[in-house]
Order: C-alpha cells, then structure tokens, then sequence
C-alpha cells in the first residue's frame, strides 16, 4: 500500500513504486490501466462480481520476479528495469501499459528526498513513485 501523501493517499492506494499507471494509483496516468489484482480486491470486499476479461492490460513490473520489489529502481545513475529510465526525457514506450510513446519525468528538486538514485542528489523523479523516474 502507499506509504507516501495524506490521509487520502498513504495506505489507501497501491504503491506507486510497484503498481505505477494503475487505476488505484496516486498518480494517474493518461494510461492508467486496470489490473488484475485491483480486480481481485474489488471482488474479495464482497460488493462486486468482476470480469476477470477486462483487466490484466497492466504490465508495470510484469515478469520481473521478486528482484522488482527489492532492488532499487535506478542504482549508480544506471535503471535496473526497463519500466523506470536514467535519461531525461528520452523516449520510451510508456511504463504502464507499454503502448504508447512517452519520455522520462526527471527533474532537479531543491529539498533532500529520501530516495537517493542518481550520482546528482538534486535529480529526481514522480513523488508517489518512491522518487523514481517513470514515463509520463
């Protein structure tokens, strides 16, 4: 769950960091798809009989195995997964649904962030995305 933002976000939504462009993210996407296991959550509660057809176009993180969630997104300025970048504004297919073209958000922040990926602590990526730098 999130661990970033207010009372509206942190612990309410998925984590950005892993389940960036999905529906119940934080940060929307002009791409947000909707996945399998927000589906599957949305069943569980009780309240909804889900067609299982209609999701499963998330492909964030998709085949990436456990290493996803435990290395960090970018190390010694170089990314570690093609779903997260290392050039600003180079052009990609978009990290969550992969079926458009988009560019890297970096930028250079003044404030110390927790997150520390570039060799250029100023450097810095989506704030509900732990920091890294996502396709926008």
């Amino acid at each position: 769950m999130e661990n970033q933002g207010g009372s509206g976000s942190a612990g309410s939504h998925w984590e950005g960091r892993y389940m960036f462009g999905e529906n119940m993210n934080m940060e929307l996407t002009s791409e947000a798809a909707l996945s399998d296991i927000t589906l599957a959550l949305l069943e569980d509660t009780g309240f909804y009989k889900v067609n299982y057809f209609s999701g499963g176009l998330f492909k964030f993180g998709k085949n990436k195995g456990c290493e996803f969630f435990n290395k960090q997104c970018v190390e010694n300025d170089t990314a570690n997964f093609e779903e997260f970048y290392d050039v600003p504004k180079e052009p990609k297919c978009s990290s969550a649904t992969r079926n458009s073209k988009s560019s890297c958000y970096l930028k250079y922040e003044s404030f110390n962030i927790p997150y520390n990926y570039f060799t250029n602590s100023s450097l810095v990526g989506i704030y509900y995305a732990n920091f890294c730098p996502v396709s926008t």
